[in-house]
């Protein structure tokens, strides 16, 4: 089901439509692109992100900081996924899971990430 990657026109459909609805209904959107703070351990870029609906799922996929690649599924307000960064083989682990949950304004979002199967253990992931 992650092999579908939405193309940058869609997903900036679904910026424009989520703005709205957000405003008048509350909802919510993973959709644009999100400051990765310094501040939360991070490495300081952007996080690019754009949500599809695939087999009745929300799937989320997204760039970081020109270094790593997310993918997940959204549940409510949260997303729950896997995280992969550019590394050598013999590194230690450059992959892991994280869990972010989204502000009921839709601004900025908190979670946690972790290596390998944990979702905790790694740090924070506070993004606006």
């Amino acid at each position: 089901a992650f092999e579908t990657i939405t193309s940058p026109s869609q997903c900036a459909d679904n910026v424009a439509v989520a703005s709205e609805f957000t405003q008048v209904a509350g909802f919510v959107s993973w959709d644009g692109s999100w400051s990765d703070s310094l501040a939360s351990d991070g490495y300081g870029g952007t996080l690019y992100m754009c949500s599809s609906v695939v087999g009745g799922q929300t799937i989320v996929t997204g760039v970081y900081s020109e270094v790593g690649y997310i993918r997940g599924v959204v549940s409510g307000m949260s997303l729950r996924g896997e995280w992969f960064e550019v590394g050598s083989p013999t590194a230690a682990a450059n992959s892991g899971n994280f869990t972010l949950t989204m502000a009921t304004t839709g601004l900025y979002f908190t979670g946690t990430w972790g290596y390998g199967n944990a979702v905790v253990g790694g740090g924070t992931w506070d993004e606006s």
